[in-house]
């Protein structure tokens, strides 16, 4: 008996802990990552599950050539800024940023503009 409750505390504590250590995830993006765009954009959008301060927002196009995106830095779970005029073809945003307990996160956002 004694050991069912020592690993029933156990898997507790482990799984309390983990819930801690839980850092920041991107939840959306406009574009939508894998999406192929059709009409121009507006806006390129990211979605937090909690508040996140991107610092870094960095977009790579299809002949290689990168655009500084990184603009407001406030600590939202929404991050967004005007579309520049995209060219045909493979982009991908590379983000970075601190969630709210201070860890660093990143990721990646893959799209196709084709129009």
């Amino acid at each position: 008996m004694t050991s069912r409750v020592f690993l029933g505390a156990a898997a507790a504590l482990l799984l309390s802990a983990s819930t801690a250590l839980a850092h920041s995830d991107q939840i959306g993006s406009e574009p939508e990552a894998g999406s192929v765009v059709t009409e121009a954009l507006a806006t390129i959008a990211l979605q937090f599950d909690e508040p996140v301060r991107v610092t870094r927002a960095l977009l790579t196009g299809p002949d290689g050539t990168e655009l500084d995106l990184s603009g407001p830095m406030d600590e939202s779970d929404h991050w967004e800024v005007d579309a520049p005029e995209l060219v045909t073809g493979d982009w991908l945003l590379d983000w970075r940023g601190l969630s709210a307990d201070g860890h660093p996160v990143r990721g990646t956002v893959p799209f196709e503009i084709g129009y």
